[in-house]
């Protein structure tokens, strides 16, 4: 037993010196757990003529850059010039398809891990995961704290120029957060750049800053929080359950999910809620789409945005900017006020030009406030083809956190002094900026004797949130509830209590002073013997 352990052993370390290359499970299949391992497939696969059949399968999380955050990798991407808080220059990566000739064709399987820490920085067109993509397929994937940048433009997280009619990109389950995509030229998007053929995009969240500072003469700059451009009578977009809280800017065309719509591409948008500013200095933006511009058949169900849209001059709308020659159908879209004596009804569209096929089905709009979307957008996930699987996701960034949690036991470890019973309250939150989180909690007991009850309430702020909550003997990660920060109360000196109702609730203070309280949570607390009930259900 002990030779054989002793095999094993050498076996392990002599396989640990080639960790760099990716291991084969078969031809052109490529299992990656690393970095290195996903830079030599990727050099590779650039160097073949065709890669349709390639398939790479993320074994592991894959961390570019560990000790960088994604305004100091933005910092070198854009400039090239290293940042004052660093010494030496990050790894740059190359994104596969390099180049038009050698597109990507195969599938990229996340298989739920997160691609952290990519610098993209090219003096050419395309800067994302993959920089030029044809039948590609890529799913189940989160980018992270990354930074894209290209002198020429077509900048996405996933597939900066999508092209190659008859064939179909799918992007589905993807999540995109911490990033800044930026281009001094035309065509940026959160996830893809531009579309030229048939496009599937289901189930996305993008979280970030996207912008374009090119300076237009002929105005075609064209920038959104998932697409920049759908331009081509081969370009369908279709655009179903996603989520956008970016800022989304340039002096072109602005939209949240696309920036504009051309060129007889035809585009669907289904189930989308957006926030973040969305600001054309020069042109026409639009809380879910900048323009459509002699576009195919433009439908859009179910959208909402709750935002600011800033145009340079008067062609905003809360769901597009401007529509010249091109057929819209709106369906369920609205628009956002922030109380509820705010006019009820407003315009979709900024504006309408005067082309003979300029038309807009349901053309205005109905405003909604925060608690009215929250209740609208629940439902569009109800029928199950019609599944809105971010709307929580979009609930817990937007409108507030949400208590997810108890946990009991105690309030020191054993054997620390002044040890007593505890319970401790657990809220998601998604976002960093606000000045306050934070809970309202009342708890009521039996008075002493019996007769009657007696309640205090206390509310807690604090502007400290957690990537994980330690208890005495587990840590709990944010991920764990689906989120991306919690924070917790305690609530000790329990020793003596036995029976407690605690009514919970947690709260966000935004940057701009607004309050936003979840719906109460109601726990029964029990000491019967020493042994704690949680609503009636014993604790172990």
């Amino acid at each position: 037993m002990k030779k054989f352990l002793s095999l094993i052993i050498a076996l392990v370390i002599a396989l640990s010196a080639f960790t760099v290359l990716p291991v084969f499970a078969e031809s052109n299949v490529y299992n990656v757990a690393t970095a290195a391992q996903l830079d030599v497939a990727i050099a590779e696969i650039n160097a073949m003529s065709n890669s349709s059949s390639v398939v790479i399968n993320l074994t592991a999380d894959i961390v570019y850059n560990e000790d960088w955050t994604s305004e100091e990798l933005y910092t070198y991407a854009t400039t090239g010039t290293v940042p004052a808080t660093k010494t030496e220059a990050p790894a740059v990566f190359t994104p596969l398809g390099s180049t038009s000739s050698n597109a990507f064709g195969g599938t990229f399987n996340g298989n739920g891990h997160t691609i952290s820490g990519l610098c993209v920085r090219t003096n050419g067109q395309g800067a994302a995961l993959i920089a030029y993509g044809k039948g590609t397929t890529v799913n189940n994937v989160t980018i992270d704290r990354s930074a894209f940048y290209a002198s020429g433009g077509f900048v996405g997280a996933i597939i900066g120029n999508s092209h190659g009619s008859p064939a179909v990109n799918n992007i589905s389950n993807v999540n995109v957060t911490d990033i800044k995509a930026k281009s001094p030229e035309k065509y940026v998007g959160g996830i893809v750049g531009a579309n030229y053929t048939a496009l599937n995009v289901t189930n996305v969240y993008v979280e970030g800053h996207v912008e374009s500072t090119y300076d237009p003469s002929d105005s075609k700059v064209y920038v959104g929080g998932v697409c920049g451009l759908n331009s081509g009578g081969n370009a369908n977009l279709i655009l179903k359950n996603a989520v956008v809280e970016a800022d989304v800017s340039a002096k072109g065309f602005v939209g949240s999910f696309l920036g504009a719509g051309v060129s007889n591409g035809k585009t669907s948008i289904t189930n989308a809620f957006a926030t973040g500013n969305v600001t054309a200095t020069s042109q026409k933006a639009g809380g879910i789409v900048g323009c459509v511009n002699s576009a195919g058949a433009t439908t859009l169900k179910n959208c909402a945005y709750v935002g600011t849209a800033t145009s340079g001059n008067s062609e905003k709308g809360p769901i597009f900017g401007f529509n010249y020659n091109t057929n819209v159908t709106a369906t369920a879209c609205y628009g956002f006020k922030k109380d509820s004596a705010a006019a009820a009804t407003g315009k979709l569209y900024g504006g309408c030009g005067s082309g003979s096929a300029a038309t807009v089905t349901n053309s205005n709009v109905d405003c909604k406030t925060r608690d009215e979307l929250a209740a609208i957008i629940d439902g569009w996930g109800e029928a199950a083809t019609d599944t809105f699987t971010n709307s929580t996701v979009a609930l817990g960034v937007l409108f507030n956190n949400t208590v997810v949690g108890i946990q009991t036991g105690y309030d020191k470890a054993e054997g620390e002094a002044g040890r007593t019973r505890a319970v401790r309250f657990i809220a998601t939150i998604d976002a960093t900026d606000f000045q306050e989180v934070g809970f309202i909690i009342k708890m009521t007991r039996p008075k002493a004797g019996g007769d009657g009850t007696e309640s205090v309430t206390v509310e807690k702020g604090t502007t400290s949130v957690y990537k994980s909550i330690n208890s005495v003997s587990e840590s709990t990660p944010a991920t764990e509830f689906g989120s991306q920060y919690l924070t917790a109360i305690g609530v000790n000196n329990l020793d003596s209590v036995s029976e407690l109702t605690f009514e919970v609730s947690s709260y966000v203070i935004t940057l701009d002073g607004e309050k936003y309280i979840t719906d109460v949570k109601t726990v029964e607390y029990e000491n019967i013997e020493g042994v704690i009930y949680i609503n009636g259900k014993e604790e172990k």
